[in-house]
């Protein structure tokens, strides 16, 4: 579990702690449109993440390749067995990108 912190409309930051995988080298995490952080990333992909009790400062990227959401999507369920995996077409799956 990571935390992310986003920027709301109103300039206010915005954290959550949220479930993340691995894939191909790349850190990402998943949800579903609609949620007010995931809207948060797609306005400005600019946050910070906190990991292990450091912070940092990265930009995310939405992915819209259908087979990198399904290996990311197969990683996590892999990763966290209790936790069912969505259809791709409706996750959100962001990459976090490198520095």
């Amino acid at each position: 579990t990571i935390k992310i912190q986003t920027q709301t409309p109103f300039l206010l930051p915005h954290s959550v702690s949220i479930w993340c995988a691995v894939n191909n080298g790349n850190l990402y995490v998943t949800s579903y449109r609609g949620r007010m952080w995931v809207e948060d990333i797609i306005r400005d992909p600019h946050v910070r993440l906190k990991i292990g009790g450091r912070i940092y400062e990265r930009n995310m990227a939405l992915v819209s390749d259908p087979e990198e959401k399904a290996a990311v999507l197969q990683a996590k369920g892999k990763k966290y067995p209790h936790w069912k995996v969505p259809p791709v077409a409706t996750a959100a799956v962001f990459r976090v990108l490198p520095e």
